[in-house]
């Protein structure tokens, strides 16, 4: 289960907490929770239900125009491997608009 801006929601804390109950019954499941920072997190939830959470910390830098083009002409690739049915300027007015 993954939550976007989950730290906008009402009742955090709470939610948290169902979800952590039911996880004990279901340990396959996993949780993802995907926030600006780890201090808004912390700042959520109480420090028991932080340290049952066991957070595991991801970080993502921004993508620029130049990174936005290599990851479309990855994709590219690999999607149609040797047969590259976009032309090369296509790609690059992409990165153009971004």
């Amino acid at each position: 289960m993954a939550l976007d801006n989950f730290d906008k929601m009402n009742s955090v804390e709470s939610f948290l907490w169902n979800i952590n109950n039911f996880m004990e019954n279901f340990p396959r499941v996993g949780f993802i929770l995907i926030s600006i920072s780890e201090a808004e997190i912390r700042g959520l939830v109480g420090r028991k239900l932080f340290s049952r959470l066991r957070p595991e910390y991801c970080e993502f830098m921004t993508y620029n125009a130049n990174r936005l083009y290599e990851i479309a002409e990855q994709r590219i690739k690999q999607a149609y491997e040797k047969l590259v049915i976009c032309e090369k300027n296509s790609i690059y007015a992409l990165r153009l608009r971004c």
